[in-house]
């Protein structure tokens, strides 16, 4: 499982939600929040597809926050 933080002052938390929702079939996401951040934890069949997995869930987010702003 990898973990992935994203910062509540950077990402809204409905841009973490279409990357989710757009790499949902890829993995398994579990969401969670502190204070600060939106944390959400990627779970894929191999560690390999995990960490990219991961790395595309940050890129989609950046992608559809920067597509709002």
């Amino acid at each position: 499982m990898r973990e992935v933080r994203f910062h509540r002052e950077v990402y809204e938390g409905t841009c973490v939600d279409s990357a989710i929702g757009t790499l949902a079939t890829f993995g398994t996401f579990e969401q969670s929040e502190d204070e600060t951040h939106w944390i959400v934890q990627v779970t894929a069949k191999t560690p390999a597809r995990e960490l990219r997995l991961a790395r595309e869930l940050g890129n989609f987010a950046l992608g559809y926050q920067l597509s709002k702003d």
